[in-house]
């Protein structure tokens, strides 16, 4: 334990259970599926990809997420 850890507890940043900066019952509350979907459309694509129909000039080519938005996300 440093000096650091008087200064700035880790906490939990959602129920601020000391101990971790993410306590195991708020990392329950994550969800790690997310859905494929064309930025553009809406519709289902590829890996996350926008799809060739959609394509254009200056339309973004793909994005992915590594986690779902939820209220404890957005804590983090």
């Amino acid at each position: 334990m440093g000096i650091l850890d008087f200064i700035f507890p880790k906490k939990c940043v959602n129920c601020k259970k000391l101990g971790d900066y993410l306590c195991s019952n708020c990392f329950s509350y994550l969800s790690f599926d997310v859905k494929n979907v064309c930025l553009v459309c809406g519709k289902g694509s590829f890996d996350s990809l926008t799809r060739s129909k959609c394509l254009g000039k200056y339309e973004i080519d793909g994005c992915f997420s590594a986690i779902s938005y939820n209220r404890i996300v957005k804590k983090i």
